[in-house]
């Protein structure tokens, strides 16, 4: 589930069944995927490979805060990562997730406020654009610019509902860009 959309649709579940909820993300360089499929009995073409990594949505647990229950693992894990899952499990089976009080209102985010982080966004977007130009070329190019644009949106309406946090005073443009 590359989207954070779609782990999103598992926690609600988790939630409105009170059960536990995790997600392990395993962090694979590009090119180790692209060298481990090749050596798969029915490889997938290079440019699925290359377009699943761009679009893949890593899990951020300082900005969306029901992703906090995210074990990473690199791609040479070691055993005392293995045991973090464990008792990440335990942990998650022992405080399972709970419904969002639908009483409760969220606070009205100032339309100042969502100006500025909106310009945030943009600017982060124009700054990975400007980053990557060199490397790609113009379909991929077209390709990062519509995902990237897509996710501008997918973030502020998140921010808007609550699900994230953002203070446009204190957030560096870098925290910014790991949304995307």
């Amino acid at each position: 589930m590359y989207y954070r959309s779609m782990r999103y649709e598992i926690v609600a579940l988790a939630r409105k069944y009170r059960v536990g909820f995790l997600q392990v993300h395993l962090e694979v360089p590009l090119e180790e995927a692209q060298t481990r499929n090749t050596t798969r009995s029915n490889p997938i073409p290079q440019e699925i490979i290359s377009r699943m990594w761009i679009k893949l949505e890593k899990p951020n647990e300082q900005f969306y805060k029901w992703e906090r229950n995210t074990v990473h693992l690199t791609v040479n894990y070691k055993l005392e990562e293995i045991m973090k899952i464990e008792e990440k499990v335990a942990q998650c089976a022992n405080n399972p997730e709970h419904p969002i009080e639908q009483d409760i209102e969220r606070e009205l985010v100032e339309q100042s406020t969502l100006h500025k982080v909106d310009l945030l966004l943009r600017k982060a977007v124009s700054d990975i654009i400007k980053d990557r130009r060199l490397t790609l070329n113009g379909l991929d190019l077209k390709q990062l610019s519509e995902h990237l644009v897509s996710r501008r949106r997918t973030i502020l309406n998140d921010f808007k509902m609550g699900l994230i946090e953002v203070d446009p005073q204190s957030t560096t443009n870098e925290q910014i860009q790991s949304l995307f």
